[in-house]
């Protein structure tokens, strides 16, 4: 019996396997005792809110963003999809034709048939972060050039590399695990193994590179003696949240606290935090609608089901919870869960607005993925990533990483508008 297992990368936990049976789907609407507040200007609504406007030029896309680990690695423009899938070519899938490839236009290039390919334009080197960004027309990465990072840019059709900025820190403390631009700074966050008067800690942080001048700030930083966790960043406007656990003993619920970052006036501002009690889940995520309506939920929650939480005037209120307990991932207005169907080479998936309607249930294909599936690879092989989108298309990232051919992956594009889901492959990787 073949069963189709999940994996979510992450730095904390490596590679995760959960699996889900299908259950009876129920709305479950409850409130939850409000947890210790922080006060801030969240607590009282008025005219004054800060509501932001999206500029696909110099801000961050997140519902393209976050894959637990490395930061973006998907990028959508007018005409395409890029892809940086396996950390050493970016790909892309054009829109028009549903044709796909490494991003290079030479005619003679065996773009990465080849082990190591540096000629090639798609080639971005082998240790590169695995994020990629869209910003006033070019894409920008990060490769390692030691002792930092560098960033680079280049066109959209994979033409003119250049080094822009050198990403210099103290690496002994700040842990560089992605890099994600948003209105002319580049944000890493990552964690770090630390000794302090003799014992082991973990240090979480978030830090920024300005793009013109490169200078460097730490905005949070935070140590834990049981281990780090990576701060999730979601971009808004001229605030930066950042959703962090802290882990309190084997057992024991962890602490969630939401902070921002008011890059106008250079303050960290705390938005809440779950106090003592803690909320059960772990790894979770924000998405910010306007500064008084934030929503919470846990990529693996800790209870019988899936939880979904909204803070608004620094309260916290259990918006609506699943009987079904799969992997959640946040979408631009929705919220995703999904599973896999013992037996079957499918996924469950359920899509709920972030105020309680049923937007999605039903199975999600896989058979998709079987024109460029490696020989040596099946669907037991196969795990996801991540997944983004809205609540009319949404995107998973497969993966194969145990094929002999070399590791595989794939976005798959569900346009789910007419109800029913409609599968298409955007891009296919391959990487000896």
């Amino acid at each position: 019996m073949k069963r189709f297992m999940v994996a979510i990368l992450s730095f904390s936990f490596c590679l995760l396997f959960i699996s889900c049976k299908n259950t009876p789907t129920e709305i479950v609407p409850t409130e939850k005792a409000t947890a210790e507040t922080v006060p801030t200007q969240l607590q009282g609504k008025d005219e004054s809110v800060y509501t932001a406007e999206f500029d696909p030029e110099t801000d961050f896309d997140n519902s393209l963003g976050w894959t637990f680990s490395s930061g973006r690695n998907i990028i959508e423009t007018a005409d395409a999809f890029y892809l940086l899938p396996l950390s050493s070519y970016i790909y892309y899938g054009d829109k028009a034709t549903g044709e796909y490839a490494p991003l290079c236009a030479k005619p003679e290039c065996l773009h990465d048939e080849e082990e190591f390919n540096p000629s090639c334009n798609a080639f971005v080197g082998r240790l590169s972060l695995l994020s990629v960004n869209y910003y006033n027309g070019k894409l920008y990465y990060a490769k390692y050039t030691n002792p930092d990072y560098t960033l680079y840019r280049m066109d959209l059709d994979g033409s003119n590399h250049e080094a822009v900025l050198q990403l210099s820190c103290d690496h002994t403390k700040y842990g560089i695990m992605n890099a994600c631009i948003h209105r002319g700074r580049v944000y890493s966050s990552g964690f770090k193994d630390i000794v302090e008067n003799g014992e082991p800690k973990q240090l979480s942080s978030v830090v920024c590179w300005d793009m013109q001048t490169g200078e460097f700030k730490v905005i949070f930083e935070e140590k834990n003696e049981y281990g780090g966790r990576l701060p999730m960043m979601f971009f808004y406007g001229k605030y930066v949240y950042i959703c962090i656990e802290s882990l309190r003993g084997r057992n024991v619920t962890p602490g969630v606290k939401i902070l921002r970052w008011d890059t106008e006036n250079e303050l960290l501002e705390p938005v809440f935090d779950a106090g003592e009690e803690g909320i059960s889940g772990d790894l979770f995520s924000c998405w910010v609608v306007s500064e008084d309506e934030i929503y919470l939920t846990a990529l693996f929650s800790g209870a019988e089901h899936s939880e979904f939480y909204r803070i608004s005037d620094g309260k916290i209120t259990e918006t609506f919870s699943f009987t079904k307990n799969g992997c959640a991932f946040m979408l631009d207005g929705a919220v995703l869960i999904n599973g896999d169907i013992e037996g079957t080479d499918q996924r469950w998936a359920q899509i709920m607005s972030f105020d309680g309607k049923m937007l999605f249930d039903s199975n999600i294909p896989l058979d998709v993925l079987n024109s460029t599936m490696p020989a040596s690879c099946d669907y037991d092989d196969i795990a996801f990533t991540s997944v983004h989108g809205d609540p009319e298309a949404f995107y998973f990232l497969y993966d194969c990483s145990r094929s002999r051919a070399g590791d595989a992956r794939w976005l798959v594009r569900y346009d789910i508008s007419s109800g029913t889901p409609e599968a298409a492959v955007v891009i296919f990787a391959t990487e000896k």
